[in-house]
């Protein structure tokens, strides 16, 4: 389920950066967005920054899971501790925005549009460049900020059914996160060997990010093209549009197809590598979780499932729900092949 706080801050910042004239000449149609520079660039920055939340921890998530009282009560969180975790989040929310470094970036950022139509088609590229720059550092410290919030304010047995949930559902995130590892009682070796792990994949997992949130871009921009040469027939549905483009259009097709092969490839690697630092006995355990997930895992999946659909419903353009998909919780081969070879205890090494 996709975290919003990080969206809510940048939203809250970006417009108390702007005067009120600016504000009210801000008020775009989406269209125009869509069709905007700058509103592709922020896009695009956007799905880039959600998948960075699960590759920096994910414990945002704790605030979604938090959220369903019915996860609530089968953790046994009273209404007091959901108050107390609640409010450490909304004085982070104040912290943030007074926080020196995004008051620098504020002002930078009211430097660059002072003047400026930011959403024209004819924005200038430098100008566009540096403010999507600064927007990324927004959106980076934000999510640092709260991130050192949440984990600090959890509970340290609430923390454990926060990560063994995020374990637990897996099969529908569309990226692991290594903050979940922890729920299986991870040596200082094992855990700076996952560090390291991560250190060498996130040069290709930021270029896999980059030609993902390009794609999303250049198919946007097909099926927008498609909707104009449709607009004199009614009869056309959003659906029907963006259907008829991936049945006709071959580059459509080609282009969402070697996206979902990069990521998913991209994944089956990572996974391989993270998975061979457990031990025997830690592979055991998450594959029960996985395989037999608790309650609130079910609960979890369930919405995330939803959420999916409900996005691909609502928005036909939004083609990152395509792109970047659930690539399932364990390669079935390697599955396979650990369960087979009783290799050496993993993780000790």
């Amino acid at each position: 389920m996709k975290s919003n706080l990080f969206i809510t801050v940048l939203c809250l910042l970006l417009f108390a950066a702007l005067g009120q004239a600016q504000q009210e000449a801000a008020i775009i149609s989406l269209d125009q967005m869509l069709r905007s520079p700058m509103g592709q660039q922020m896009a695009k920055d956007e799905l880039k920054q959600e998948i960075r939340l699960y590759w920096g921890g994910a414990s945002e998530f704790s605030l979604t899971l938090l959220h369903d009282p019915k996860i609530r009560t089968a953790w046994g969180v009273s209404d007091e501790l959901h108050q107390r975790i609640h409010g450490a989040v909304i004085t982070s929310l104040n912290e943030i925005e007074n926080h020196p470094e995004m008051q620098r970036l504020i002002k930078e950022m009211e430097t660059l549009q002072d003047g400026n139509n930011l959403f024209s088609l004819n924005v200038d590229e430098k100008i566009q460049k540096k403010l999507a720059g600064v927007i990324e550092q927004m959106n980076t410290l934000a999510t640092d900020l709260s991130n050192d919030t949440i984990r600090a304010t959890l509970p340290p047995e609430l923390k454990q059914k926060v990560q063994e949930t995020l374990l637990a559902s897996m099969p529908e995130m569309p990226i692991i996160s290594l903050y979940a590892f922890e729920a299986l009682n991870l040596t200082d070796t094992q855990k700076q060997r996952m560090k390291e792990i991560k250190k060498e994949f996130t040069p290709e997992f930021e270029k896999i990010l980059e030609q993902y949130g390009q794609a999303h871009i250049t198919l946007t921009n097909k099926f927008l093209a498609a909707c104009d040469k449709q607009s004199g027939d009614a009869s056309n549905t959003l659906e029907g549009i963006k259907a008829k483009l991936v049945a006709e259009d071959p580059e459509y097709k080609k282009i969402q197809d070697a996206t979902i092969a990069k990521t998913q490839a991209f994944m089956i690697q990572f996974k391989t590598k993270v998975f061979d630092v457990l031990t025997d006995e830690q592979w055991k355990q998450l594959q029960e979780l996985i395989d037999n997930p608790s309650e609130p895992a079910k609960i979890f999946r369930e919405q995330w499932r939803k959420e999916r659909s409900e996005r691909k419903q609502a928005a036909p353009w939004l083609s990152d729900v395509d792109l970047w998909q659930p690539g399932g919780a364990i390669p079935e081969g390697y599955r396979q092949e650990r369960n087979t070879k009783s290799r050496f205890p993993r993780g000790e090494n």
